[in-house]
């Protein structure tokens, strides 16, 4: 099995980091530099997790793009699902919230009716495309003849190709994030697509795509026996008021499906993907738009939850949507990575674990290295839904500056919002001795903000904010949803443990508690 890591700066060819994965003689799998030397592959995540960090903190962060190019291709790979989710899960641990690419060469002989009819090919591929949407893998690249010509391409001219498969992928995201909603998607396929129908079943089989839907996506994965009009007509009978897409590859695309598909009402879009696997990638993708579930009922009656109501000041800071909009999460963190990396390190892998399990339509915007300074810049890019901050945190001092080495005031990080003039649903700060700074965002308007009373183990915010998050990204939540979520993540704290001097200590000892903004009735309705 060889991987190559490509990470290029987001909307450009720039190089960062790159290194090719592969097992040496004894079968341990190397990370293998250009330049011949080898190292293990966390060494080269961590590299590549301080250098994004190191980056932020000039000034200058801009996310980045990391293509996972499997050279031996998808149907060699599959054998190795088990390694192949642990090089996703280490990218997305390591990324801050980077776009992630898996990339093959897409040939005849390993296409999916081709190569991939047996009964055990199918439920390897299956595990491979759940471990890729757990992940959260960005989309998958197939790469074509057509853009991809026969001979060896340059590092400049690959790179080139794979930015060209990125930008392609990210206007389908934009049209499939208009349309994601709760109520599921089905598939409509041909009636001689024996292997696709099969696969879909082994996904299904899997829990990460429904059998049926209130949407759904015609596959045109070939040309129908009696053309696009038989798909069309089966969308008709089963689907006649919801959203529906038609995804077409090379070999279904025609100029007659576009003329068909604009009389429909409403209007069905047409998106073309470069195989088969993409087009099931995305409508695992659609699928992950579901209502949280939350174990209110079951809480233990011993569980300790601290919710405190606070009321408004008299000019609040944050204010009701003028409108609806998108759901938009903000991740800052605020650890130097030169002065305490490992700090950072661990601030990737909560932002990473933070992000699993997460719908693939929220607009996730990530700094490793924010400032009160460079904070305001942030926001001016529009509304958010929830806010994230990772630190260290003093009950006198406040929250940790990492450019001044100082500790800053909470006024001060709530001045940074001063002209942000917008709502916020939900406020985290992962940070030691945090409910001061909680409680007055609350008081600003801030319908639910969560803090710590006490020092804050990392794998319990971790848990908290991964159940809360959720909560508050669904369409049209409240307050009550945030803190059902809350009362929920409080429980499964309180099962935790952890050492400490000989004795076991639970998870809540860090005293998580949420604050209700009372006078906040509105509520969030974005799509």
């Amino acid at each position: 099995m060889r991987v190559d890591v490509i990470v290029m700066a987001e909307k450009n060819t720039q190089l960062v980091m790159s290194w090719t994965l592969r097992p040496n003689r004894k079968g341990e799998l190397r990370a293998v530099c250009h330049n011949g030397s080898s190292q293990s592959p966390e060494k080269s995540w961590k590299d590549l997790a301080l250098k994004i960090n190191r980056r932020a903190l000039r000034g200058n962060h801009a996310p980045v793009e990391i293509f996972l190019y499997l050279r031996d291709g998808l149907r060699s790979s599959i054998y190795d699902y088990g390694i192949l989710e642990d090089i996703v899960l280490s990218a997305l641990e390591h990324a801050w919230a980077g776009k992630l690419y898996v990339v093959w060469d897409r040939l005849p002989a390993t296409a999916l009716e081709a190569g991939f009819g047996e009964e055990q090919e199918q439920i390897l591929l299956a595990k491979c495309f759940c471990a890729f949407l757990c992940g959260r893998v960005t989309d998958l690249i197939e790469l074509n003849h057509r853009e991809k010509p026969r001979g060896r391409l340059t590092c400049e001219e690959e790179r080139q190709l794979l930015r060209g498969c990125a930008a392609k992928s990210q206007r389908r995201w934009e049209i499939l994030q208009g349309v994601a909603s709760e109520g599921g998607w089905g598939y409509i396929a041909r009636k001689n697509a024996r292997i696709l129908g099969s696969f879909l079943s082994e996904l299904v089989s899997e829990g990460c795509l429904l059998s049926s839907g209130t949407n759904h996506v015609i596959i045109l994965d070939a040309a129908p026996e009696f053309g696009p009009k038989e798909l069309l007509d089966e969308f008709r009978r089963v689907n006649r008021v919801n959203n529906g897409i038609v995804a077409a590859t090379p070999e279904g695309y025609s100029k007659d499906l576009c003329y068909q598909c604009r009389g429909e009402s409403p209007l069905l879009e047409v998106l073309t993907f470069n195989g088969v696997f993409e087009v099931v990638y995305a409508l695992l993708q659609l699928n992950t738009v579901r209502k949280v579930e939350t174990r209110q009922e079951h809480l233990k009656a011993d569980t300790q939850v601290e919710i405190k109501d606070v009321k408004l000041i008299r000019s609040p800071v944050f204010h009701p949507p003028a409108a609806q909009s998108s759901p938009r999460l903000l991740i800052t963190s605020a650890f130097h990575p030169n002065e305490e990396p490992e700090h950072s390190i661990a601030a990737a892998h909560e932002v990473g674990a933070m992000l699993r399990g997460l719908p693939f339509h929220l607009d996730v915007v990530v700094h490793p290295c924010i400032t009160c300074e460079s904070l305001p810049n942030l926001l001016e890019s529009g509304e958010f839904t929830a806010w994230i901050h990772l630190s260290h945190g003093e009950k006198e001092e406040g929250l940790y500056e990492p450019q001044l080495k100082e500790y800053a005031s909470p006024q001060r990080w709530l001045t940074c919002f001063t002209a942000y003039k917008s709502s916020l649903k939900l406020a985290v700060f992962s940070s030691c001795e945090s409910a001061c700074v909680a409680r007055l965002f609350a008081e600003a308007g801030v319908s639910v903000a969560v803090g710590f009373e006490s020092v804050v183990l990392v794998q319990a915010t971790r848990l908290l904010a991964q159940k809360v998050i959720r909560a508050a990204m669904l369409d049209g939540s409240g307050q009550e949803s945030i803190l059902e979520a809350f009362r929920d993540a409080c429980d499964s704290l309180a099962a935790r443990t952890y050492a400490e001097g000989g004795n076991d200590v639970s998870y809540n000892a860090a005293r998580p508690i949420a604050f209700r903004s009372t006078e906040v009735a509105f509520r969030f309705t974005g799509k």
